[in-house]
């Protein structure tokens, strides 16, 4: 005596599961790459920091030590920095010229 079975059942339920462990390969691919890019982006943000803060470091040790008097404005012509040589050069206290525009002064 023979007892056939049918395989459809079977072998569609097989291709769901090949679909499936795809789809899932596919995103377990993509975390991998999006975790390895973060990782990347976070170091490289590391390093840039690091140099940043040596250069501001440097810029400032160097500013701190000169005679001359330099005065620093930015965007908007807002002064960023005032050194004291400027403060005695201009009569005006560093206090009182960082933050403010420049063409508020009296000409």
């Amino acid at each position: 005596m023979r007892i056939g079975l049918a395989m459809d059942e079977i072998r569609a339920t097989d291709q769901r599961m090949q679909r499936r462990l795809l789809v899932m390969t596919a995103v377990v691919a993509v975390l991998a790459v999006l975790i390895v890019l973060f990782l990347i982006a976070s170091r490289n943000f590391k390093v840039v920091s690091l140099k940043y803060e040596i250069i501001q470091t440097l810029t400032g040790n160097i500013l701190e030590n000169m005679n001359d008097a330099v005065v620093t404005v930015k965007f908007g012509w807002t002064h960023f920095d005032f050194q004291p040589p400027a403060e005695e050069l201009f009569g005006i206290p560093v206090s009182n010229a960082v933050g403010r525009e420049l063409m508020s002064y009296p000409h």
